[in-house]
């Protein structure tokens, strides 16, 4: 025992004695070793997923830090932002296109040498001209009604009978404007807005026409009159629904003043002028071949829409 234990008491001194001496070899690779990762983080270089960009104005392109890890403080810098901008979120830097020219954005981290991203903007294409305008004879325009078109049809005070407008304009009907032209010329003619009272009145039918609408217009009439909806009378009122739904629709589109406007018309491709009393409006042709027209209230007196009407025409299919 004493042997094993002498032994062993020598292995522990030899351990002791060599981690108390000077290390020296192992001082020499540790300061190589320090050596060696400052040369690793000198030659650490920022590495982009794109250095040269070329965009349309208006648009963006991410660019990514594709080592962004490895990195500390980094910041970017656009030389120009009058040509494009750039924001920078962990390693995504979105870049968006300003307006036409080039210039550079830096890239910069700690240790490290700057990167740039060159950014080539260019404006965006002009659609060419329609040149074939008005490609039909009849555009359209469906409008929907709200709340404060039906209480004009109705003729109904601001304070009245709010729930029978609410029910109307819950049935989502539309009015259909349409534009007629009749060319004199590749250019000019003479064109006629209106809206079609007629499909108003038979779309206003068909709403009607539906049990559940027709009886919940029944009800709103009976309480108008301080009284209720007799259930055990609704196979009556739904025996004479035809006619009750006749009369409603023409009491109210035979109330509706038939709206007509006369206009004569030229264009200048991609504008479209209309005229009419006096007065000309500018509309633009899109390359789809319709085209956005703006009436103010003055031009809608008397035909429901006294704050003024923005429609969007297309040609009637």
């Amino acid at each position: 025992m004493k042997k094993k234990f002498g032994i062993i008491a020598l292995c522990l001194s030899l351990i002791l004695t060599a981690c108390s001496m000077p290390a020296i070899g192992s001082q020499g690779n540790d300061a190589g070793s320090r050596q060696e990762e400052e040369d690793d983080e000198e030659e650490i270089v920022i590495e982009l997923s794109d250095k040269k960009v070329e965009l349309e104005a208006g648009e963006e392109f991410e660019v990514e830090i594709e080592n962004f890890d490895d990195l500390s403080k980094v910041k970017i810098e656009v030389e120009d932002e009058d040509i494009a901008e750039a924001d920078i979120d962990d390693e995504i830097i979105t870049i968006t296109a300003v307006s036409e020219g080039k210039t550079k954005i830096i890239v910069s981290a700690k240790g490290c040498d700057d990167v740039k991203i060159t950014v080539k903007v260019t404006a965006p294409p002009v659609p060419e001209p329609v040149t074939e305008f008005p490609e039909a004879d009849r555009y359209v325009c469906k409008v929907e009604l709200t709340k404060d078109v039906w209480r004009e049809i109705i003729g109904f005070p601001d304070d009245e009978l709010d729930e029978v407008v609410e029910f109307f304009a819950g049935l989502n009907i539309s009015l259909n404007f349409y534009l007629e032209f009749t060319p004199s010329s590749d250019t000019e003619g003479a064109a006629v807005l209106g809206f079609d009272m007629a499909q108003f009145g038979k779309d206003l039918a068909e709403a009607m026409d539906v049990d559940e609408n027709y009886l919940q217009f029944i009800g709103l009439i009976a309480d108008m009159e301080g009284d209720t909806l007799d259930e055990s009378l609704i196979d009556t009122y739904l025996e004479y629904k035809d006619e009750m739904v006749e009369a409603i629709s023409e009491d109210i589109v035979g109330d509706a003043e038939e709206y007509s406007y006369d206009l004569t018309y030229t264009i200048d491709y991609p504008t479209l002028y209309l005229t009419g009393e006096g007065e000309t409006r500018e509309c633009t042709i899109y390359d789809t071949g319709t085209f956005l027209l703006y009436l103010d209230g003055e031009d809608m007196d008397g035909a429901f829409f006294e704050n003024g009407l923005t429609m969007m025409f297309e040609p009637e299919k």
